[in-house]
């Protein structure tokens, strides 16, 4: 999974991304392969005792260019499953922050982009719908008009494509055009220190998104400090040593993911899927035989795994629950999925 930055110029994206990176950049200076910290896959490797642990990971990537002159920048943004907004909550010489004006600004441009690539898809199709096509090709392009024709109207208004009630279809055509407003949003408001933001409140109702307030530059000045130190400094200022390891867990479930484990003796892992995936959906998820043979699924929580102190021990306490394909996944579910191929 692809997840963008964007941000006005001086906002702080890219301290944003090396904090994230947990300082580690790849060969590229504006990606990053991002660990989602997860202490409840390490409890689980813990008690399987396994010898390899393999964490959910996903990109981070900063386009490079002014998101306010547009072109390359949502170009680059286009295959991004969501967006982390970057907000300037700092001076640092250029003047004092604009939050909320800056957040207005922003969702300004993504309507504004949106606006320009819907009508230009509308035109290709008005053109194509008239051209020989078969009934069943001109019937498709005549609803995806219609979507777009709505899309359009939402956009007129003000309003974000993601916030409409959308069918299946509707949200894969949306997906396929790259919108920004049809990706979900997280917003991050760089500060210069830990002080509460007022404005992070109208920010959340202005984006229609999730806020987080870090101050990124001074978490990335405590990471290279002795543990001892850090843990201190942290104290002081009332700050949790795992901010950072939260606010990533809190983007990845604003965007509406959840995870599951697996796990034995050679190997712990976590997988990420959308809140509302069988059973089913997840053996897929680990490898297509055994969707193709799944019989059924035996789930326990994360909870009652830890507190049984492993499979075989739940399995004795009788905590194991058969499930069948159509059952819907919770977030921390501990999986056993039995198949036959």
């Amino acid at each position: 999974m692809r997840i963008g930055l964007a941000g006005l110029p001086q906002s702080g994206k890219t301290t944003v991304l090396k904090l994230f990176a947990g300082g580690h950049i790849g060969h590229s200076e504006n990606m990053a392969m991002i660990k989602l910290p997860d202490p409840r896959l390490l409890k689980i490797a813990e008690i399987v005792n396994a010898a390899k642990t393999t964490f959910v990971e996903f990109e981070l990537y900063e386009p490079q260019g002014n998101i306010a002159k547009g072109g390359a920048v949502f170009s680059d943004l286009q295959g991004a499953y969501g967006l982390v907004i970057v907000i300037r909550g700092f001076d640092g010489g250029f003047g004092a922050p604009q939050i909320l004006e800056d957040a207005q600004n922003l969702k300004d441009l993504m309507i504004l982009y949106d606006a320009g690539a819907v009508e230009t898809r509308m035109g290709s199709l008005e053109a194509e719908i008239k051209k020989g096509r078969t009934q069943q090709e001109r019937d498709q392009m005549t609803r995806d008009l219609h979507t777009l024709e709505k899309f359009a109207k939402t956009l007129s208004d003000g309003g974000l494509i993601r916030n409409l009630e959308l069918s299946d279809d509707e949200k894969k055509l949306a997906r396929n055009q790259g919108l920004m407003t049809a990706k979900p949003w997280f917003v991050v408001i760089n500060t210069e220190d830990e002080a509460d933001i007022p404005q992070a409140q109208d920010v959340k109702q202005t984006l229609s998104a999730e806020v987080a307030v870090l101050p990124a530059k001074l978490l990335m000045e405590l990471a290279e400090l002795p543990a001892d130190e850090a843990t201190a400094f942290y104290e002081d200022m009332g700050l949790s040593p795992d901010i950072v390891g939260r606010t990533i867990r809190r983007m990845i479930e604003s965007f509406g993911f959840i995870e599951f484990y697996t796990g034995n003796e050679k190997e712990a892992r976590a997988w990420l899927i959308p809140k509302g995936t069988t059973a089913l959906g997840c053996a897929e998820k680990i490898h297509s035989d055994i969707a193709r043979g799944f019989i059924r699924a035996e789930v326990i929580s994360f909870e009652d795994f830890v507190a049984a102190g492993g499979y075989a021990q739940a399995r004795a306490k009788a905590l194991l629950r058969a499930e069948g394909k159509d059952y819907i996944v919770r977030d921390g579910d501990y999986l056993a999925i039995k198949f036959n191929v």
